[in-house]
């Protein structure tokens, strides 16, 4: 036993960069493990699947080292014992390289891990994802949550030290111009036949629902409005004007499409 512990050690960085690897793309679930009543524990499918196809890497970095502890032993007995080389093959490929046989020969290659949705564990499509579809906009609705809250906080203790920020002079002379700006938009807005037909509720109905998924940056770029404006309409507490109302509709279109 000894004598094969000794010959995985080279296995280890291998093994350990495996692990970590792991750890950075799949989410683990309690389902994943199973503890017996001696209090080992042991993995379940498909964990074990997806560890198992890692067993072909492992047998060909091990193998030649396996070997040459097995050709030591044998150039030291004293009997005849031919230096073969069943896990290897050098011996087998050494002699298609002088037939120049082995140029297409290809090496086992480590498979690729699934990653998997930090919140639920789901196995997701893309690999530079980290939360599936279902997971994340609850996960985005949460943190903005928190976010706001921060930020209110954080506003609160500002201005209960006598330093608001939103009430300095520049701040109110960004406020201004935003305020124009927005209202020689509104004033010199020409709406055609479409924009006539649409109504709050239609807005409500089609509108607003098809907003949950877009990002804030997309309706900042379709609407020119604040980052909080956005943030509000998206969550309802902000109907826009009604210029916005069919460019947003078209921007969470395309998006759809998109996915």
């Amino acid at each position: 036993d000894s004598l094969a512990l000794d010959l995985l050690e080279p296995l280890r960085p291998i093994a350990e960069r495996h692990v970590a690897l792991l750890l950075q793309t799949r989410y683990f679930r309690a389902n994943d493990f199973h503890e017996t009543r001696q209090g080992a524990c042991r993995l379940l499918a498909p964990l074990t699947h997806e560890l198992a196809q890692w067993m072909p890497t492992y047998a060909q970095n091990v193998a030649a080292h396996a070997e040459t502890v097995a050709h030591i032993v044998a150039t030291n007995s004293p009997g005849d014992i031919a230096l073969r080389t069943p896990l290897s093959r050098d011996n087998t490929k050494r002699q298609q390289s002088i037939g120049r046989r082995s140029a297409n020969r290809k090496s086992a290659t480590a498979p690729l891990i699934s990653p998997t949705c930090r919140t639920c564990g789901v196995e997701l499509s893309e690999r530079s994802r980290q939360l599936c579809s279902a997971c994340w906009p609850v996960t985005r609705q949460r943190l903005a949550t928190e976010r706001a809250a921060t930020a209110n906080k954080a506003l609160a203790a500002q201005r209960a030290a006598g330093q608001d920020p939103t009430n300095t002079p520049a701040a109110a002379a960004k406020r201004s111009q935003s305020l124009s700006k927005r209202k020689h938009e509104e004033s010199s807005w020409r709406p055609n036949a479409e924009d006539t037909s649409w109504t709050k509720d239609r807005y409500q109905a089609e509108v607003l629902p098809a907003l949950a998924g877009v990002p804030l940056s997309a309706l900042m770029r379709a609407t020119g409005l604040s980052v909080s404006a956005c943030s509000r309409i998206r969550s309802g507490q902000l109907i826009p004007h009604h210029r916005h109302w069919r460019p947003l509709l078209e921007i969470a279109s395309e998006r759809e499409h998109a996915e």
